[in-house]
């Protein structure tokens, strides 16, 4: 969500302008569980959501976390979005579920670390890169319990993915 009035004022003058930017990123504050979440790596986030018609696009080719792709140079803008990602654990498994599907299945075809080495590995690197490298355990418990759901998350993808590769191993399409 951005304040419409803020939003309004921004897209008038800085869309108006001849010379400058026609794509503007926009920082990002994302929600957890009911409480703002500032470190782990999701703190400092800006999200490229403002733009001239045809000035960008979105990327077709990622179904998961798509993102906006802009043409020319791009702006910054301090119009704060507030993005209640997950307001509760049931919205976290729901998306979770969809995005993990989503994401093992454009894995598909890719080459790729054994699956096996990926679950030992990766992980616990998420957590360990989101709890302590990138200071999440300074929002408490929100914070480590999502480093702990983004491990979760990477290893369902993970073993989705090693699903596929077996699936299409018994029938044929793979060697």
């Amino acid at each position: 969500q951005v304040s419409s009035s803020e939003y309004r004022v921004a897209s008038r003058w800085h869309l108006a302008t001849k010379n400058g930017p026609k794509a503007y990123r926009l920082p990002r504050r994302t929600y957890f569980l009911g409480g703002a979440i500032r470190w782990g790596g999701w703190g400092k986030d800006r999200q490229l959501r403002f733009f001239k018609k045809g000035a960008a696009w979105f990327d077709e080719g990622r179904r998961v976390h798509e993102g906006a792709v802009a043409r020319g140079p791009v702006g910054d803008l301090d119009v704060l979005i507030e993005h209640d990602s997950y307001p509760d654990l049931a919205s976290y498994f729901q998306k979770m579920n969809s995005y993990t599907r989503l994401a093992a299945e454009d894995l598909r075809g890719r080459p790729r670390a054994s699956p096996a080495l990926r679950l030992l590995v990766l992980p616990p690197w998420i957590f360990v890169r989101m709890a302590v490298l990138r200071l999440g355990v300074l929002d408490g418990w929100r914070g480590l319990l999502l480093a702990g759901l983004s491990a979760l998350n990477e290893a369902v993808k993970d073993f989705r993915a090693c699903g596929n590769v077996m699936r299409d191993h018994d029938r044929g399409r793979l060697p």
